[in-house]
Order: structure tokens, then sequence, then C-alpha cells
């Protein structure tokens, strides 16, 4: 019977992060894993069959972290839920941009890769439009036909221009960013919120602890 070590398979994990951070998903190897984490190859396969597994297991891992800090956002207090849907838009892309290596693969690399990946792509991205779904409902704009639409299409929007800034956007800072993003939306789902009110709440997040 091989021993398996809690803490060395959490250094595999995190070494394939790193990893596939630096060099991207299709040229990582499972040497440069082996090698980052300081174990053998032959330990590597007591934990995973290959590297699409320990993918997935970061991305599970990294999509827990999101969904956390996203639940500790809706805790929170709010003026309304306007502020609210402009506090948790702005800290969903401050996560992603905190690891922007990562969140692309994380965003993009993982769709077509194998069923199973597509998979766990789509049952995270629906539970966080299922959260935005219940954000955009309370904001009382009656100018969207089916917010389930609308959440898919506000989520989409954020998680793929994000993506786009991470690879092409360097000049663009952060809240710039942030700011099309939601006033974008704002303007597709009706929702009126002022300028100088956006910008106050996103600038509030992305200095936030």
């Amino acid at each position: 019977m091989r021993y398996v070590s809690e803490e060395k398979q959490k250094n595999i994990l995190n070494a394939s992060a790193e990893v596939f951070a630096e060099k991207g998903y299709y040229q990582a190897s499972i040497q440069n894993i082996t090698q980052k984490a300081g174990v053998s190859t032959g330990t590597f396969y007591i934990y995973y069959k290959n590297k699409e597994e320990v993918l997935l297991a970061i991305y599970q891992r990294f999509f827990e972290s999101l969904n956390d800090m996203i639940e500790k956002k809706l805790s929170g207090n709010y003026s309304d839920s306007v502020q609210k849907l402009i506090v948790c838009t702005a800290s969903v892309i401050k996560f992603y941009a905190s690891e922007p290596q990562l969140s692309l693969i994380m965003l993009t690399k993982i769709i077509g890769m194998s069923k199973v990946s597509e998979n766990e792509y789509y049952k995270v991205f629906n539970h966080i439009c299922s959260i935005f779904m219940k954000i955009i409902a309370e904001t009382g704009s009656d100018e969207f036909d089916d917010v389930y639409i609308s959440s898919v299409a506000y989520v989409q929007i954020l998680n793929s221009l994000t993506a786009q800034w991470i690879v092409y956007s360097s000049e663009r800072t952060l809240a710039d960013l942030i700011y099309t993003i939601i006033t974008y939306n704002f303007n597709a789902l009706k929702i009126n919120a002022d300028s100088e009110y956006i910008k106050k709440n996103i600038s509030n997040e992305i200095f936030s602890e």
C-alpha cells in the first residue's frame, strides 16, 4: 500500500498552479511540476493520473475561493441592490486580476479540453450566474425579459473582457476595466447608476483588503 501525504499532494497542487500560470497549461510538463514541487514523477502519479486531473483540482480550488469571496461580499451591508451589484462585479474582476495567468487558464484553456473539463466549467459558470441573477433581479429593472439570460450575458461579458484585458490591455487600469464592464452591462440592462457613484464603489473595492 502506497503512503499518501496530504502535504505532498498540496505541494504538487501549488507547484502545478505556479507552473501553469508561468508556462501555460499546454506548454507545462509533469516534469516541470515535479521539479517545482520537489517530488519524483512516481510520487506525482500517486495523487494524479495526468496533467488534466491536476488542472481540474486547481480549477475546483480556484472557484471555491472565488465563491467564498462572493458569499462574503453578499453578506455585506449595502445601501441598495445596485451598490451590491457594483461591489460584487468589482470583487470578481479584482479576484481574477490578482492571479492573471492562472485566471486566463481557468477562464479559457479549460473549455474544449475534454467533456469532463467542460462540464466542470459550466457547472461553476452556471453557479456564478445564479448568484448574479439574484442580484440583478433585486435591482427591479423591467427592461429585461429573462433574468437568467441577462445574468449569463452579464457574467460572460465580465469573463471575456477580463480575459482579453489580461492578454492585451496592459495600458488600461484595473479600475478602467471594471468601470467599462459595469457601465456596459448596466446600459444593456437599463440599470440607472450615477457614474461617480460607480467609480467611488469601484475604488473602495479595489483598495479594500
